[in-house]
């Protein structure tokens, strides 16, 4: 994650809905710095390495479908964990792993999808 700053000022032209003045302010927030690269990078690197059999994956982006198929085409398993309400948002990813291993939430009743 990197920091970013975010600066609303009078030409961005937003308005308070209840007293009608130009909103300023300044926000620091987070935002994904390659993280998705990262993961593949990891993936191959261990997977031409031979340094696992099985990989477990935690996402539902379509982006991993290729990786997911080298890794295969090496002949090592990859395995996808998925929440239940999300496992229609990954289609074509579901289609390439070996297995999928859904989270219910009746399982753990405090955890939200973010």
């Amino acid at each position: 994650m990197q920091k970013k700053t975010i600066k609303i000022d009078a030409r961005a032209g937003i308005r308070c809905p209840k007293c009608s003045e130009d909103i300023e302010n300044t926000f620091v927030t987070q935002v994904d710095k390659g993280t998705d690269v990262n993961i593949a990078v990891e993936m191959l690197k261990h997977a031409y390495n031979k340094a696992y059999d099985t990989a477990i994956l935690i996402s539902r982006d379509a982006d991993f479908a290729g990786v997911v198929k080298i890794i295969k085409d090496l002949g090592l398993n990859v395995e996808l964990v998925l929440f239940e309400d999300s496992r229609l948002e990954a289609q074509e990813l579901s289609e390439t792993v070996d297995n999928i291993t859904l989270i219910e939430k009746s399982e753990y009743p405090g955890l939200e999808r973010i």
